[in-house]
């Protein structure tokens, strides 16, 4: 009988093997293609959009916020931190769409909550490259009662996920310098606005570039650049320019180099 111990011992660990995984923590309600791994490890961004559920007493569900989670991979601690949590979670796809409660979340997504909830909330992921990103969020600020804050909200995402760069000169202008610029702007998506823009001036001028280049200017010299965020009313206005295919309230990213 002895011998046939060894079989009885694979028995066993075969049917350990069949027996039922511990089920997920949410629900889902719909169900996305591309893992987010795969997008997070590509670069893209992850767009999480959060709503709570509708009471237990048949009252109305509360309204979505009116700004999603937008969370860039990048090589912070916290970035890394995030990633490992992520994908030690079961397989979440870019399209999925789950109800939970926000403490199966792990420590690093609970904390980019804007909100503390007290029931299960329906939590959407989206995965987006710039363009994608500026196609999802154009809208909200398009569709926003205030869309003012909404552009503030919008510009700060883009500049945590594509931050702005300066290079100062060694020697900086003074009165009188002749000053060369090439100026390109940019829509939210990465698309250039118009065509290069070209100046030639005396520093010091008066009203040569957009308010929002100015402290830009105050610090420049031959040879300094800058990539740069602008609010809408810092750039070419807050209003619509269907000639250059900007929306109302649209941030504007100029690049700038001193020549």
């Amino acid at each position: 009988m002895t011998g046939l111990r060894p079989l009885w011992i694979l028995f066993l660990l075969a049917l350990s093997g069949c027996s039922e995984r511990e089920p997920l923590p949410w629900t889902l309600l719909e169900l996305g293609s591309r893992p987010i791994r795969a997008a997070w490890d590509q670069g893209e961004a992850l767009v999480l959009t959060v709503e709570a559920r509708a009471q237990e007493d048949g009252g109305p569900k509360a309204a979505a916020s009116n700004w999603p989670i937008v969370i860039f991979p990048d090589t912070s601690a916290a970035s890394r931190i995030m990633r490992r949590e992520l994908f030690g979670l079961a397989d979440i796809a870019c399209g999925d769409r789950m109800r939970l409660h926000p403490q199966d979340l792990p420590p690093s997504l609970r904390a980019v909550l804007d909100e503390q909830y007290a029931d299960s909330v329906e939590l959407s992921w989206q995965c987006a490259h710039r363009t994608e990103l500026a196609a999802l969020l154009a809208p909200i600020v398009a569709l926003s009662a205030q869309p003012g804050p909404s552009e503030e909200r919008w510009l700060a995402t883009l500049r945590k996920g594509f931050p702005e760069k300066v290079i100062l000169p060694e020697h900086p202008y003074r009165e009188g310098d002749h000053v060369q610029l090439e100026i390109e702007a940019y829509r939210p998506d990465g698309s250039l606005v118009g065509d290069t823009v070209k100046l030639a001036f005396r520093w010091g001028e008066p009203d040569q570039v957009v308010p929002a280049l100015k402290p830009f200017l105050l610090q420049a010299g031959k040879g300094s650049s800058a990539s740069l965020w602008s609010r809408s009313d810092q750039a070419f206005g807050t209003e619509a320019h269907p000639v250059l295919g900007l929306p109302a309230h649209t941030p504007v990213q100029f690049v700038v180099k001193a020549r």
